[in-house]
């Protein structure tokens, strides 16, 4: 891992003789090797401000000749990483609610393993749409303290500020009317709770930010994680049983008062299709149940890395990723080993002044948007 540092070092000295900023690194691996990619992101992210982009040489090559689907998937990450916006939706198909400055969000709490308990911490990302396509997201990152694994995202109220200042810089000064959150990893235990103190925490922060500045903040709970598979009786299905992209499923197995629905926004390719299960648990905005449905399902088609729509809405899925990449650059700072707790890479060995440079250096983030794709 020491000599890919001293590449990209001599990478980079290269271009800044020649006067010319290096903008990414295409870094091909012989064969999959996990803790060099976290430490070349880690390098890339944190430390170099590159954009890095990784992938396998088995995968590049189908016997002889390149895969060019492959070779187009990369190209789609990479516009996306520098910039670039890959797809958005048709005008026509357009849900109304985009037309108006609205900024996009979705959250994830990442927790560690249970072994790991106490020792490593949880992660917390939020992501935000800073512009009409609801294509390019802003980034937020907070460590919550390991001791209690709990699912409120602990500092709201800053990072919703924090991300409507960059909206607020990337619309030349125009505010969002509406705020959608789409939250991810509640269970129904937990709703209450964290309904009651995130949106208290968004809305302190719209106050604090400007007296009277009190958009209408539509808050929904997408899981992914229930019992409930559709199975068509009649031929509205794909060869292999799965019922059609964009099938709703809004009375009859919901919860009778509470504005819940299923939506199947993907094409299952693979085994039975699991439908996500969308819970709204605040709405100012009086959406009808039609609106939200179609909102989230065209939601599902603007994930930049493939061409086709995804099962999840696009802001929880990159919140899902920040999350992830973020627990990446933890591990690496924090120098232990994915699993284990054993032998030299424990946590424990951190001092607080240690967790708390750690923290500090995590949650800056990386100045580049998109990197996560």
């Amino acid at each position: 891992a020491g000599s890919i540092e001293e590449k990209l070092k001599q990478a980079m000295k290269h271009y800044e003789s020649e006067n010319k900023k290096l903008e990414m690194v295409l870094i091909i691996f012989p064969f999959k090797a996990g803790f060099l990619y976290d430490k070349i992101k880690q390098l890339g992210d944190l430390k170099y401000n590159i954009t890095t982009q990784c992938c396998l040489k088995t995968v590049l090559f189908k016997g002889d000749s390149l895969n060019k689907q492959v070779v187009g998937n990369i190209c789609l990450k990479i516009n996306a990483k520098l910039g670039g916006i890959n797809h958005v939706l048709a005008p026509k198909s357009k849900p109304a609610v985009l037309k108006r400055p609205v900024m996009v969000m979705g959250a994830d709490v990442s927790h560690p393993a249970p072994e790991s308990r106490g020792l490593k911490p949880s992660i917390a990302a939020i992501v935000a749409s800073v512009e009409p396509k609801a294509a390019n997201y802003e980034v937020e990152i907070r460590i919550q303290d390991g001791g209690q694994n709990e699912e409120v995202i602990q500092d709201m109220k800053n990072v919703t500020k924090n991300l409507l200042i960059k909206f607020h810089a990337a619309n030349k000064g125009r505010k969002p009317e509406k705020i959608l959150m789409f939250r991810d990893g509640v269970s129904e235990g937990q709703f209450l709770t964290v309904l009651a103190r995130e949106l208290l925490a968004m809305r302190e922060a719209c106050k604090e930010l400007e007296e009277g500045y009190e958009p209408q903040i539509t808050y929904i709970v997408v899981q992914k994680r229930h019992h409930t598979r559709f199975f068509p009786t009649d031929g509205n299905k794909y060869k292999n049983g799965n019922a059609l992209a964009g099938t709703v499923v809004d009375q009859g197995i919901n919860h009778p008062t509470e504005g819940d629905f299923y939506l199947l926004s993907h094409e299952g390719i693979q085994g039975t299709s699991r439908p996500c299960h969308y819970q709204v648990l605040w709405d100012d905005s009086d959406f009808s149940a039609d609106e939200l449905e179609v909102l989230s399902y065209y939601l599902c088609h603007l994930y930049s890395r493939c061409t086709r729509a995804v099962s999840y809405p696009t802001p929880t899925y990159y919140s899902h990723l920040v999350a992830d990449r973020a627990r990446k650059h933890h591990n690496e700072l924090a120098n232990y080993d994915g699993g284990s707790t054993s032998g030299g890479g424990s946590m424990n060995e951190l001092t607080e002044n240690q967790k708390r440079d750690i923290k500090k250096v995590v949650e800056e983030g990386v100045k580049k948007a998109m990197y996560f794709v």
